[in-house]
């Protein structure tokens, strides 16, 4: 699948998965998009998914393959404590 850059929307204003997921809510319904397609860190692919269901988002993710963020210190340690973090905060649906 091939993508133009005006296909590619971007949301700048967040400062975390959650936020950058509702902020990103309001483009789509700005542009009238009823689907997204959410590029993350493949570390943060099972955050970003909780979240887009908590926000019932209709959306595909798919993990950016060369990036300088993702470490075996964010998979097995950051993530796992962030979706604790997330769920007990109520930014993502009980599991």
């Amino acid at each position: 699948m091939v993508f133009q850059k005006t296909d590619i929307l971007t949301e700048t204003k967040s400062t975390s998965t959650y936020e950058n997921l509702a902020f990103s809510q309001s483009i789509l319904n700005k542009d009238n998009l009823h689907s997204a397609i959410i590029i993350t860190d493949p570390a943060t692919n099972a955050r970003a998914g909780l979240v887009a269901s908590k926000l019932k988002y209709t959306y595909t993710l798919s993990p950016v393959v060369n990036t300088s963020c993702s470490s075996s210190f964010n998979y097995y340690i950051r993530e796992p404590l962030a979706i604790v973090y997330y769920f007990a905060s109520g930014k993502i649906l009980n599991i």
